[in-house]
């Protein structure tokens, strides 16, 4: 059996011509997945703030034209041989809307393109994407505008620096969703452990000078053997210093990859595995993102 049954696709913009769009159509064929189209109606931006909101005949009318829009445009997917859904909404709350289709539909993956917005608007509001990857109890694909159908080279980033066990269970899971997802693809897969040693020369730059082998070495070993554990050859294995992000961002660009499979932890519960890394790396512009949650399989 495919390890894709049910794609859930947030309409954008873009739709139909979007990265995500391609994405979820090369996955399907390739799987025999149906996709479900979920469009999110909201009221257009006003020239003005002051203009006062549509009245309801005014809505009905826009919502007419969107829905034979989306209608017009799952019709174009449906003769490239895939089957596919659509239900266009109207709302104010495109997260609560989002969420009521993963629960009624309970798809294997949510494909979504990602928002790329600026530094000072991310201040100000926060991103629909960072909402959906902590909320989501399925994994979610964030399509960067630019990918291709289907990627080439997928990274799994972990982080085996805690022996809990429920985090040492969720790395594995990490490795597992991407080794589904490379497979799937019949794409490469890399693994990642971005080690920070910041607040260690911050404490004591030289007493962490002279211990910086020995931390290294410490931290080392369970990657190594987290690694040895999925029989990840050391050609695709990559223990590298520096903040995560950073990290993540050369490695995209030496490798060429175009999926970065992450965790994405609420701070309650099980605490943050990678802190805010998933969040920041969705705006790394020249990646796609995979983000799970512990317990959300793709297999």
């Amino acid at each position: 059996m495919s390890q894709y049954q049910r794609l859930l696709l947030i309409a954008d913009d873009d739709f139909p011509d979007s990265a995500a769009t391609e994405r979820a159509v090369a996955l399907a064929i390739g799987t025999g997945a149906s996709i479900h189209v979920l469009a999110l109606v909201q009221e257009p931006a006003r020239a003005h703030m002051l203009e006062l909101k549509m009245n309801e005949e005014e809505r009905a009318e826009y919502f007419e034209r969107y829905e034979a829009w989306v209608q017009a445009s799952v019709a174009l997917l449906q003769s490239r041989q895939v089957h596919v859904t659509f239900q266009a909404i109207w709302t104010d709350d495109p997260l609560t809307q989002i969420l009521i289709g993963i629960r009624e539909l309970k798809p294997d993956v949510v494909i979504k393109g990602t928002q790329m917005l600026p530094l000072l608007k991310r201040v100000f509001m926060t991103p629909l994407d960072w909402d959906l990857l902590h909320a989501s109890a399925v994994p979610v694909h964030f399509v960067n505008h630019g990918a291709r159908a289907l990627p080439n080279v997928v990274v799994a980033a972990v982080d085996p620096s805690n022996s809990e066990p429920a985090l040492q269970s969720f790395n594995q899971e990490i490795i597992k969703v991407a080794e589904g997802f490379a497979r799937q693809c019949c794409a490469e897969l890399h693994l990642v452990y971005a080690y920070d040693l910041t607040a260690a020369f911050m404490a004591e730059t030289s007493a962490a000078v002279c211990w910086v082998e020995e931390l290294r070495a410490a931290l080392f070993e369970p990657f190594k053997a987290l690694a040895d554990s999925c029989h990840m050859p050391d050609s695709r294995r990559h223990f590298v210093m520096g903040s995560p992000v950073k990290v993540i961002k050369d490695l995209v660009q030496e490798l060429r990859a175009d999926v970065v499979v992450m965790g994405a932890v609420q701070p309650k519960g099980l605490g943050k595995l990678i802190g805010d890394t998933t969040e920041r790396a969705l705006q790394i512009q020249a990646c796609s993102v995979l983000t799970i949650k512990p317990g959300s399989h793709l297999v």
